[in-house]
Order: C-alpha cells, then sequence, then structure tokens
C-alpha cells in the first residue's frame, strides 16, 4: 500500500489538466477502495462538480447499459475489462462520452473495432503506476496509433527522466526523441512511500541538481519523434495481470516454502496483448495434485498471486545460458490444453 499525498490527486483536476469535470457530468463508480483510481471516479469527480453513479454489481454488458441509461457519460474501464466488453457487446459502450483506460498494454485489434464503432467516444490512454496516483501519462487514441499505442506525454505536475539502466545522470534530462530507458517519475504525483514497508523504499530516489525526488517504475519506454513515450516492457518479470501486479519471484518463493521442490512462475500471454494468468511449472519429486498445489497457496498469496493453473513436468528446461527457459514452458503449457495432475 502507498501513501500518496493529496497533491497528487489534485494536480489532475482543473481546467486543462486531465480530470476536468463540471455539472452535468456522469462517472461511474466501479472500482474498489484501496486503489488509486476509487480517487479518479470519486474525488476527481465530485471536485469539479460531477456526478458519480456507484455501480452495484460487476462491470458486465447489462450493467454498462444500464448506467449509461441512468446519464453515465465517462468512465474508467481497464484494458483487459474494455476487451471483454468489446467482445461480448460492444455497443454496450454506446453513449459514453469519454473512456479512460490502461493497467496492461492496449489490444490493437480491440481498439481499432472501438474506434469504428465508437468514432464519437474519446478513448484515452492512461499509464502509471500507484505510485503515482492514477495517471503519469495520457494519450487520446486514434486509429493513426494503432501500430504501436502511445502511453502518451506526462500529466500536469509531472515530469519524466529516461534513465539508461545503472546510469544516473547528474541532471536527470527528460530524454530526447528515439531515446529508450527506464521511466523515471517525479513532480508531485510520486508516493511519500509504502505504508509499513519501508525496505520498500528504495525505489524512491532522490538526484539531479535541485535534488529532486523520482520514483523509479522499473518500465522501459522509448520516445518518439512526437513527443509522445511508448511502452517498451519491464526490467524486471513483473507483469499486470487483470489489472493487478503480479511478481513472479513472490510466487515461486512461496510454493518452493510450500513444496520443498523447485518450480518456476510464468505470465501466459494473452491472445491480443499482455498476460491473462499465472501459470506455476513444478519440477519432479512433488506427489500432490495441482489442485492441493492451488488451495495451499490460495491460503498464504494474494488472490491474484494465485496461479490460474499448475503444471508438474520432468524437469525444469534451461537455455545455453543456464536460465530457466520460459518459452519452452510456455510452448508446453499451449500443447498440453488442461493441466494434468501430478504423479509421482
Amino acid at each position: 500500500m502507498v501513501a500518496s499525498p493529496h497533491q497528487a490527486l489534485t494536480r489532475l483536476i482543473g481546467p486543462g489538466r486531465t480530470l476536468l469535470t463540471e455539472p452535468g457530468h456522469v462517472m461511474l463508480h466501479a472500482s474498489r477502495p484501496g486503489w488509486d483510481v476509487h480517487s479518479l471516479e470519486t474525488r476527481g469527480t465530485l471536485s469539479g462538480g460531477g456526478t458519480v453513479h456507484v455501480l452495484a454489481g460487476g462491470v458486465f454488458p447489462d450493467s454498462v447499459i444500464s448506467a449509461v441509461d441512468a446519464g453515465v457519460d465517462h468512465a474508467w474501464i481497464t484494458s483487459s475489462l474494455l476487451n471483454l466488453l468489446i467482445d461480448e457487446d460492444i455497443d454496450c459502450l454506446a453513449g459514453l462520452r469519454t473512456i479512460f483506460t490502461g493497467g496492461e498494454k492496449l489490444s490493437a485489434p480491440h481498439v481499432a473495432k472501438f474506434l469504428e464503432r465508437h468514432p464519437h467516444t474519446t478513448l484515452i490512454n492512461g499509464y502509471g503506476p500507484v505510485e503515482s496516483c492514477v495517471f503519469a501519462t495520457t494519450h487520446t487514441v486514434t486509429s493513426a496509433d494503432l501500430d504501436d499505442i502511445p502511453i502518451g506525454r506526462p500529466v500536469s505536475g509531472t515530469t519524466i527522466a529516461l534513465v539508461t539502466q545503472g546510469d544516473v545522470p547528474a541532471d536527470l534530462l527528460g530524454g530526447q526523441p528515439g531515446d529508450t530507458g527506464e521511466i523515471w517519475l517525479g513532480g508531485t504525483g510520486p508516493a511519500t512511500g509504502y505504508v509499513n514497508a519501508p525496505d520498500s523504499d528504495d525505489r524512491f530516489v532522490t538526484a539531479g541538481p535541485e535534488g529532486q525526488r523520482w520514483y523509479r517504475t522499473g518500465d522501459q519506454a522509448w520516445l518518439a519523434p512526437d513527443g509522445s513515450y511508448r511502452f517498451r516492457g519491464r526490467l524486471d518479470r513483473q507483469v499486470k495481470i487483470r489489472g493487478a501486479r503480479v511478481q513472479p519471484e513472490e510466487l515461486e518463493a512461496q510454493a518452493t516454502s510450500i513444496l520443498g521442490v523447485s518450480c518456476r512462475a510464468e505470465p501466459v500471454p494473452g491472445r491480443w496483448s499482455g498476460y491473462d494468468r499465472p501459470a506455476l511449472f513444478i519440477g519432479p519429486g512433488i506427489t500432490t495434485s495441482p489442485t492441493e498445489v492451488r488451495q495451499a497457496l490460495a491460503s498464504a498469496l494474494p488472490k491474484h498471486l494465485v496461479p490460474d493453473v499448475v503444471v508438474c513436468v520432468p524437469t525444469l528446461p534451461v537455455t545455453a545460458n543456464g536460465k530457466v527457459d520460459s518459452h519452452t514452458l510456455l510452448e508446453a503449457l499451449a500443447s498440453s490444453g488442461e493441466a494434468q495432475p501430478c504423479r509421482s
């Protein structure tokens, strides 16, 4: 959990800023209170005189249609959920004036289908880890973006530096077109730290000529000639699945501790973009069934870290460099269908 100052949200609100709401605008509210998007949906709307429409159940086509009928014209919908709504009933999104999306890389085929069907709806791709409170960059998506959808430009009160791994320039320049590096976020958006987890604060650093405070995201970006940033992956193995951060190493450590055998956690790529589920591959030496493994992990891990599928393999394959061969494991999963019970 992060502690964000009030200015991290207020930097987004007001004329010419990301969250410009006014009387007559109605925002859909469906997020959990502990999520930073909750601030977008509630305080970001109410402070501008807009109205919040609380969704009682989940975000499904029928519930979106009912919300629009009740006056909702703005909504935050994570990219994976947006893909699902487009697949299930793209017309349920009719009537929305603005959709904020993000959380994971956007699917170009879904975006293309959406833009063609709803040309008068503004689709805003927002990038920003929770440590930067809702958004660090935004971009209004058009059909011209489909080859490489930008995460956009910095929002108000936010500065960006692209830093080559291991290199911390004294001046921390924002970068030149064509540069690729780790995204460092500065300005008034970064959190003050992590609640009850001071050992994790090493991602917040002080650097630059004026001793500015920065958050090291671990994300990589490329600065395009037009001044927009394009996401280029992670420096570590962290991914987002269904809008939640998944650290494969955390799942591996817990599984190894419980099972006492070597294992490997792999995010399974989605059909169009991003990842759709975590998978756990277990090496030889265990007789526990996949169902029992999942039950044991469910009692020790947050829900989003519990693997959707558990597969036992004769050995964990390695590359020529001696590292676990993720590609081979995922190929085996794709060809195996449903995971089979473990055998001794």
